[in-house]
This record gives structure tokens, sequence and C-alpha cells, in this order.
């Protein structure tokens, strides 16, 4: 028997520069659910993008109204209008997440764990890929996956990876645990 690892061994990868995983996230994944704990990370992180996108909404309305009033100039007015597309454009896809949110739904996506990467000029982008699926992640991340069988558990709308977890495989590059 010894220190070996059992085989079913499950490696999970922290998805977050500094450890935000709790046990309780993926016990929650698991069952198709969103964490209470990634619930709110994620809510977090939207605001600032959320927020952003309201305050170049309303400012670009605010500038239409003045420039169709003749208040300001054509060209302050056709910035207006890029504002508010821009803030439109952010809104979109703070929406699309806000939904995922709001239903709490986790897909789970299992399969090999493979990584690839793509080297455009002096840019390397690096990708975990599960059958016909694929997520651009960080180097940092992509180096901790086990490549093996494994699950991906993410958000349905946004693809956002919740988390993952892998079962036997050898460790590419990075720690594990």
């Amino acid at each position: 028997m010894g220190d070996e690892a059992p085989k079913d061994q499950h490696y999970l990868i922290d998805l977050e520069p500094k450890p935000n995983w709790a046990p309780q996230d993926l016990t929650e994944n698991r069952l198709g659910r969103i964490s209470s704990n990634q619930r709110r990370r994620l809510w977090t992180k939207d605001v600032v993008k959320t927020a952003l996108s309201m305050f170049l909404i309303l400012f670009g309305l605010v500038g239409l109204f003045a420039g169709f009033a003749d208040r300001i100039s054509a060209r302050a007015t056709g910035g207006a209008a890029v504002a508010v597309m821009l803030g439109c454009v952010l809104a979109w896809g703070s929406a699309r997440l806000w939904i995922d949110l709001l239903r709490g739904r986790a897909l789970a996506i299992s399969g090999d764990f493979q990584t690839t990467e793509k080297v455009d000029g002096r840019d390397t982008d690096y990708y975990l890929v599960v059958g016909s699926h694929r997520w651009e992640l960080a180097e940092s991340f992509v180096r901790q996956v086990v490549k093996g069988p494994g699950v991906v558990y993410q958000l349905p709308l946004t693809q956002t990876i919740l988390s993952l977890e892998t079962t036997g495989g050898e460790v590419t590059e990075g720690r594990s645990r």
C-alpha cells in the first residue's frame, strides 16, 4: 500500500491568483449548482463593469439629447453615440453573466483534458481543451492542468469556468492539489 495516491484521487486547480476555492464549491458544482461563494465572487468582479456600462450609457444619452437640442457640436454628439454603443456592449456581457448567476446552474463537461497554445507574433494564448470545448486560460492556470480524464464546471451562457476536477493522469507542470 505505501504512500501511493489512490487512482481516483481528485486534483483541483486554482483558477484565481490567490486561493478562493472552498470544498463546498465543488460539491455544489457536482450537483449542477453555483455555490454562494462563487456567485458572490463573480458578482463582485462584475460590479465595476456594470457600473462603467451604466455610466457610459447615461453619459452618452445626455450627450445625444444635448446634441439633438443643438447644445453641443456634431463631433461631440458622435462621441456620445459611441459612448452609448460601448456601454451597451459592456452591459450585454454583464447581462449574460447575471442571467447565469440568477439561474444558478453549473454545467458539467467531462472528457480528456488537453492543453494547447497558439503563438501569434509575440503573444501566446493558452487553452484547455475538452472534446469540442475550448477555454482560454492564463499560462499559470494551464500549467496546473493534469492531462487525462476530468470535468469542467462552467456557467451555461458565458461559459465561465467555475471549477475543474481531474482524476488520474500526470501533472503537466506546476501544482495540483
